[in-house]
């Protein structure tokens, strides 16, 4: 490897790039005036779990809403009414909820297994 080029690590930057939300809020940092944007960014430093939480629910609720506009397209394609999705939408989301969890579950004795077979 050649001395003069710099490490992987050397030549990332950490600063925010273009759009990128900021890190609690999730707000765009160009429409937040700048006080507030460093000191969500100073506290996202000094507790980076609480800026991880908020970036999870972020992308959780994010991934909801695009679950939801998917099964109604398909409700709707299907010849049902937006009024029946609606009241049909609490417990589709329910169904939903447990489906993941038994996914996860499943996933979770798989890689249990897996590892405990490769220790032997």
């Amino acid at each position: 490897m050649n001395k003069n080029m710099p490490k992987p690590s050397e030549g990332r930057s950490t600063a925010m790039t273009y759009n990128t939300p900021l890190p609690i809020s999730g707000r765009d940092p160009d429409s937040v005036p700048f006080e507030e944007r460093m000191a969500e960014l100073e506290e996202a430093e000094r507790d980076p779990m609480k800026a991880i939480r908020a970036t999870r629910e972020r992308r959780n609720r994010e991934q909801l809403e695009r679950d939801r506009e998917d099964l109604k397209e398909a409700w709707l394609a299907s010849g049902a009414t937006e009024r029946e999705f609606e009241r049909a939408w609490p417990e589709l989301r329910k169904e939903q909820i447990k489906l993941l969890a038994e996914g996860a579950e499943s996933q979770a004795h798989s890689e249990a297994f897996r590892q405990m077979k490769s220790n032997f």
